[in-house]
């Protein structure tokens, strides 16, 4: 998870907040990943990724905005 001071997180409810940080984001490594789904229900996103060859176990993941 992110400890920076420096950004701004927005907490909805839900399992999970959104970094907003437009450094980060131009910043962002990703794995290759498959994009299954995505839901919104109430202020909560859900968002389903698939990749294959590792087991999902350790992936570590954030979701980053720039807005």
């Amino acid at each position: 998870m992110q400890c920076e001071d420096s950004d701004d997180v927005v907490d909805l409810d839900c399992d999970f907040t959104v970094i907003i940080d437009k450094e980060k984001y131009d910043n962002l490594h990703t794995e290759s990943f498959k994009l299954s789904n995505a839901e919104i229900a109430g202020n909560c996103l859900t968002v389903t990724v698939s990749a294959s060859g590792c087991d999902g176990n350790t992936w570590e993941y954030q979701l980053v905005d720039i807005h």
